[in-house]
């Protein structure tokens, strides 16, 4: 049988190149679906393995990582900081419900804006892990992340936008409450 021998299938494949790769390429657009549904069901069933490999291979190839890493934040950037402002804008939006400004005194430029806690830090809030050299330790996530995770957490309440001054203001009152308050006797 000539479809068994090696050198005719070597021979067929060359002189077959741009058929055979046509057909694969369409194939895998038909079956694109189907072959992400078994990839997700092998990941879910192989998950711990998958990534302990994944680690495994991190800590072999530090230098690699650290380069793939430096290369990717160089070549995304602008993606990147688009990105930031995108997701910034849109949780400043929704906690002022509309256009973005502080809750105090009216404040409008996004620079100047910031995420609060209503209520100060509570038990609930996001914190993140860090590991010492000595001991691992938690502290509250802010920022980026902290939009981030509002907006994947489908924007949870006791959170509000403030601007800079008044953040700072109301977190080194007594009271908590911004100075804005005191000085036009709203308190």
């Amino acid at each position: 049988m000539p479809y068994k021998d090696p050198e005719y299938q070597k021979k067929y494949r060359l002189e077959h190149k741009e058929q055979i790769r046509e057909y694969f390429k369409e194939y895998r657009q038909i079956h694109r679906e189907h072959k992400k549904e078994l990839c997700l069901k092998y990941y879910q069933e192989h998950k711990e393995e998958i990534c302990k490999k994944s680690k495994e291979w991190a800590e072999t190839h530090k230098e690699q990582v650290k380069r793939n890493q430096k290369e990717y934040r160089e070549t995304h950037k602008d993606r990147n900081e688009l990105e930031h402002k995108r997701i910034t804008i849109d949780v400043l939006s929704h906690y002022s419900e509309g256009q973005p400004k502080c809750a105090c005194c009216g404040e409008s430029q996004i620079e100047f804006l910031t995420i609060d806690h209503i209520n100060g830090h509570t038990e609930n809030d996001v914190r993140t892990k860090f590991i010492s050299k000595s001991q691992p330790y938690y502290r509250f996530i802010a920022g980026y992340k902290l939009y981030r995770w509002l907006r994947q957490n489908n924007y949870p309440k006791g959170y509000q936008v403030l601007c800079y001054n008044c953040n700072c203001g109301k977190n080194r009152t007594k009271d908590k409450v911004c100075p804005h308050k005191f000085s036009s006797g709203l308190k």
